[in-house]
């Protein structure tokens, strides 16, 4: 990996498990580098995290921390991501059922989070390379 980068690669596996399987976690930007979420943007739009833990970084490092130095349009891209579809997500089908103008599900998080990487295209080329890395050491 690029020195440049400022990357820190760590690989975790936790002993929790979530619906039935061990998590083997991958923690490469510190929470204050916007790469970290453009990195978990890619992630979560390829399956290789699941949407609340995406949706619970995303909300860490961009809700709670946020002093990163965004472009003005990542940052609208980023603020519109945030309202319209993370802080809508819930992953139970009664809130949406009960709430169905209120909640989306994981197909709807990855529609928007699909949108915004479309939107971001420049801004990811930083983090394209470290991403064909890991996938590659993750298989």
């Amino acid at each position: 990996m690029s020195a440049t980068t400022g990357i820190q690669f760590i690989i975790l596996n936790t002993h929790k498990r979530l619906w039935g399987h061990y998590l083997k976690k991958i923690i490469m930007y510190k929470k204050n580098d916007k790469n970290r979420i453009f990195f978990n943007m890619c992630l979560f739009s390829i399956g290789k995290i699941t949407a609340e833990e995406f949706c619970d970084d995303f909300y860490e490092c961009y809700d709670i921390l946020g002093e990163m130095d965004f472009t003005l349009q990542e940052d609208e891209v980023l603020n519109n991501l945030s309202n319209l579809y993370v802080g809508r997500y819930t992953p139970y089908e009664s809130d949406r059922t009960q709430f169905p103008d209120t909640f989306i599900d994981d197909i709807g998080l990855k529609i928007g989070v699909n949108m915004a990487i479309t939107s971001l295209k420049s801004s990811l080329k930083e983090v394209a390379q470290d991403m064909q890395e890991i996938l590659s050491l993750c298989k």
